[in-house]
């Protein structure tokens, strides 16, 4: 495990704002408390994480009640998504953003989560984390890269560089008897669709839940933004496609200045790099800024974390790819 935490000790306040967490093996829950001990953090849960209607954590309003329990906390700083799911946009209509902006708690989260983190982005200016929810924390041969970013971020560290990393892994490490050993590959190298640097405000995060996102005020602003898309582990290339040439007729692509796609699966077509630059290019031209594939911030192992709302720089070189964080967390 990576060093702790530099400052105080933080509290991280797990809510399930999709998903319930008893799908989690109580001794994953086990572990994740004990990664995210060792790293100097609290673990606080939320009322009604191990509820469930029908297809969600609980009703709406219990919901809603686990996100303002933790708002109304003052020695809560991080409010974690357990992990993703769906129906999070059922949250978002009913949250006091200007009570989110003056608490200045950090959001963290990725998949479903990626439509509160935007959401916050829009109506707060607040910038969040996508990154490792509670799920990520535990898995019991957890990266510590993954840590190491993590951290990195909630210390308000700036000027944060990424390149590609060893290993990648996409096994369901939560279904196998002893929660591992994962199954590693080598990861497939950053890779610049169309070369090029630039430098904008990050958004986005999970490709289903963004969509959502198009056509209602909770979209944050796309000019001289860079944006961060990755999907599920099993999506159909048909699908992606579909959800891509979407952001084209939504005219997403005319804006921004530069594309980070996340890894896909090694089984997943969507790995090969010819079927990829098709769909890319069908969808994206004539519009020119640089674009980079393979990116570790996907439902792929590892999971870096990048902020949404933050000022990042994207070099995509053949050479060798790069991000940089180039402001804190908290400026």
């Amino acid at each position: 495990m990576t060093k702790k935490l530099i400052k105080n000790k933080k509290t991280v306040y797990i809510f399930a704002p999709a998903n319930t967490m008893r799908d989690i093996p109580e001794l994953a829950i086990e572990i994740g408390i004990k990664n995210l001990d060792s790293l100097g953090f609290r673990v606080q849960f939320g009322k009604n994480v191990y509820h469930q209607h029908l297809y969600t954590s609980g009703t709406i309003k219990e919901r809603l009640e686990d996100i303002y329990l933790g708002l109304n906390d003052n020695s809560v700083s991080i409010m974690m998504a357990a992990y993703g799911g769906y129906n999070t946009n059922q949250l978002i209509g009913n949250i006091d953003y200007e009570q989110i902006k003056k608490s200045k708690k950090i959001f963290s989260g990725y998949s479903d989560l990626t439509i509160l983190l935007n959401a916050i982005l829009t109506k707060s200016s607040l910038k969040s984390i996508h990154g490792p929810s509670f799920a990520s924390f535990c898995d019991p041969n957890l990266n510590d890269e993954v840590s190491q970013s993590f951290v990195d971020l909630i210390n308000g560290k700036k000027n944060i560089e990424y390149i590609t990393p060893k290993f990648a892994a996409c096994d369901f490490w939560y279904l196998k008897k002893e929660l591992g050993p994962r199954e590693t590959y080598p990861h497939p190298s950053w890779h610049p669709i169309v070369q090029g640097s630039t430098e904008g405000v990050l958004i986005g995060g999970n490709l289903d839940s963004l969509v959502s996102l198009i056509g209602t005020s909770y979209l944050p602003s796309l000019n001289n933004r860079i944006l961060l898309i990755e999907t599920s582990i099993g999506e159909h290339p048909g699908k992606f496609d579909r959800q891509m040439m979407h952001l084209r007729h939504a005219g997403i692509f005319e804006k921004i200045t530069g594309l980070i796609i996340g890894q896909f699966p090694q089984t997943s077509m969507l790995s090969q790099l010819h079927i990829i630059k098709e769909i890319i290019d069908q969808s994206v031209k004539p519009y020119q800024f640089p674009i980079m594939i393979n990116g570790s911030f996907s439902h792929v192992d590892p999971l870096f974390s990048l902020p949404i709302g933050g000022m990042i720089k994207l070099d995509a070189d053949t050479t060798q790819c790069k991000i940089t964080i180039m402001d804190s967390l908290y400026e």
